[in-house]
């Protein structure tokens, strides 16, 4: 099964000019530009960012993390006999992530 996103790992880039919080892959199959989530427009909003920084920076963990949760799920589900175990929230999270 091919993917359609990005190929990982991804990792969070706070030393990006534009903004604090750039999810950028380290794959090697990808050519030049390396940015997976460029910006976080919440970042700009008004009041003050100080107070929206713990989110954000979860939010960019999270994302960061989501090439290797699909992985997780698929190993997972190959792992796991659905006639025992309810598979159903895996195979939703797999549907989710590939679309």
């Amino acid at each position: 099964m091919s993917d359609k996103h990005t190929p990982g790992p991804w990792v969070v880039d706070t030393t990006v000019a534009l903004g604090p919080y750039h999810i950028i892959t380290q794959s090697e199959d990808v050519p030049q530009s390396r940015c997976v989530v460029c910006a976080f427009p919440e970042w700009r909003r008004k009041p003050s960012p100080e107070a929206d920084r713990p989110r954000l920076e979860a939010d960019a963990q999270l994302i960061a993390a989501a090439p290797d949760l699909l992985e997780a799920c698929r190993d997972a589900l190959s792992k796991i006999d659905p006639f025992v175990h309810d598979v159903e929230t895996i195979e939703a999270a797999i549907a989710k992530a590939e679309g």
